[in-house]
């Protein structure tokens, strides 16, 4: 039976996912969306794995819901083509995004004059402070 292994393998990436939007794994070569640009450079690190860590956790939540709901409505999940598409629409969608995201947030990082340059403004002033790009705090800033 197909059904295990496939229920398995989404909590898995429900597990996988959620350091990553976190952002509670620093840059490193096993685990992560690992491009030679994010390995090195913590400012493209952080954001593009937030996204894929998002993407990857609902990713196997859309398959484990699929897992438990296709039997109920008749379409056997013993059928190995069911199970990987089960299994492999979610994960291809997260993909897709991941590197479509990825790419944008690069070329805008690149863009002179970006807001991503200027000190990753759409972040947190805690992830900020891990990163070392964090602008010092004011008394008017509490």
């Amino acid at each position: 039976m197909i059904a295990w292994p496939l229920m398995i393998a989404s909590a898995a990436l429900v597990l996988l996912g959620p350091p990553l939007w976190l952002e509670k794994v620093p840059p490193n070569r096993f685990y992560g969306f690992r491009t030679p640009r994010t390995v090195s450079d913590p400012r493209t690190w952080y954001p593009v794995n937030r996204v894929a860590g998002r993407d990857l956790t609902l990713a196997g939540i859309a398959s484990l819901a699929l897992a438990f709901g296709l039997p109920a409505t008749g379409i056997p999940l013993g059928d190995e083509g069911v199970a990987v598409l089960v299994m492999s629409v979610p994960l291809l969608i997260a993909l897709v995004h991941s590197f479509w995201w990825a790419s944008a947030y690069v070329a805008e990082l690149d863009r002179p004059g970006s807001v991503a340059r200027s000190g990753d403004s759409k972040l947190g002033h805690e992830a900020q402070v891990r990163r070392g790009t964090a602008p010092p705090r004011t008394p008017e800033d509490g």
